[in-house]
């Protein structure tokens, strides 16, 4: 018996412009915990903090346009950026005054020569929790960007936390429990 993958995507994501940008995946078989292999509390509020400095990894390329993919997974060091900086920054870059960041994304870098960029889609943004910088906890997802490692222009991630009601409903639905992910 091969083992079943259910993908859930969030019922308003919109491909479009990318909001609502997440899914859930529910596997039949438990993944083996191991050295490489962890988990990671999912933020429980949308992260309004934006003090500290947050942590991304992925696969992707060096560069935008040039650049193989990883085979060593690359991590790197990443400030949180308000949303009005954010949205500024974005407006500046090439988006235009009339651009509005919807509230399903939180944004993060900004700094040259540091950044997410292509194939790093769906990595995990984590942070430390508020009040305890030795825990941390999933913030956000690599979502989308204008271009990769310029100064002023942050990426664009998923705020995780304003989607716990619906993560909560769909794992409930699936007969797992919530608490296993919180990080309270």
């Amino acid at each position: 018996m091969s083992p079943k993958t259910h993908i859930i995507i969030h019922p308003k994501y919109n491909p479009a412009s990318l909001r609502n940008d997440i899914a859930l995946l529910i596997l039949d078989v438990p993944f083996k915990l191991t050295d490489n292999v962890g988990l990671i509390c999912l933020s429980q509020r949308e992260r309004q903090n934006v003090e500290g400095t947050c942590v991304a990894t992925g696969w992707g390329k060096n560069s935008y346009r040039k650049g193989t993919y990883q085979s060593i997974l690359k991590k790197l060091e990443l400030p949180l950026v308000s949303k009005d900086q954010c949205l500024s920054s974005l407006q500046q870059a090439r988006l235009g005054p009339f651009f509005q960041l919807h509230e399903s994304f939180i944004c993060a870098g900004g700094e040259a020569n540091k950044d997410t960029c292509k194939g790093d889609g769906g990595s995990p943004l984590i942070c430390p929790v508020i009040g305890n910088s030795n825990k941390f906890e999933q913030v956000g997802i690599v979502s989308w960007g204008l271009t990769c490692g310029v100064q002023n222009t942050p990426g664009v991630y998923v705020n995780v936390g304003i989607f716990n009601d619906w993560i909560d409903r769909t794992v409930e639905s699936y007969g797992f429990s919530p608490n296993v992910y919180k990080s309270d």
